[in-house]
């Protein structure tokens, strides 16, 4: 009896993990960004292109209601990932930033800076992806410290859903975002 009921966990787990997953740092992503004075998108995504190396983008765009603004975004960037543990990897990135942001009455900014950021990807199951990220942002002659932290569910080898909860230093875009990321590899 108890070789038959190892035999099924045994053949359990196989199964098991034969549907996990591994990091990918080729994929495409949307997300819904929702923040108390309004909302937004973001259309991004990240390329592998050397052993543990991925080149990185996004186009965002945010309007706050409250304060009659329209944020519009793009990140362009490289990163490096770094395993530390079987399905744990340390990321490091370095992006270019420009943001352009109009106003009510013609208010009109726009700038250039960087972002330096670093985190942790981790698979807690097969399914299951756990992430957090501390970033420092240099832009418009200041800086800020943003941290985000959440989590993805897969679905497939492919197809994945997730939210994630995000902060920065001057605590007027906290918020939500829903995710959903499609892997090519």
């Amino acid at each position: 009896m108890k070789k038959k009921y190892l035999s099924l966990m045994l053949a359990a787990l196989t199964a098991f993990s034969v549907q996990a997953n591994d990091l990918s740092y080729t994929h495409a992503d949307l997300t819904y960004n929702s923040y108390d004075d309004g909302d937004g998108y973001t259309l991004g995504g990240s390329v592998e292109f050397a052993n543990n190396i991925y080149a990185l983008g996004e186009l965002t765009n945010i309007t706050l209601d409250d304060i009659n603004i329209d944020y519009a975004g793009l990140q362009i960037g490289v990163g490096y990932h770094y395993e530390i543990a079987p399905d744990t990897d340390l990321i490091g990135e370095l992006s270019f930033l420009n943001l352009d942001i109009d106003g009510g009455g013609g208010i009109s900014i726009d700038d250039s800076g960087y972002i330096l950021a670093f985190g942790l990807r981790k698979m807690l199951i097969p399914n299951v992806e756990f992430h957090g990220k501390l970033e420092y942002v240099d832009i418009f002659e200041s800086s800020e410290t943003d941290f985000t932290i959440g989590g993805m569910y897969y679905f497939d080898n492919q197809f994945a859903l997730g939210a994630s909860y995000e902060t920065n230093g001057n605590n007027d875009l906290d918020g939500f975002v829903l995710r959903g990321r499609f892997k090519f590899k």
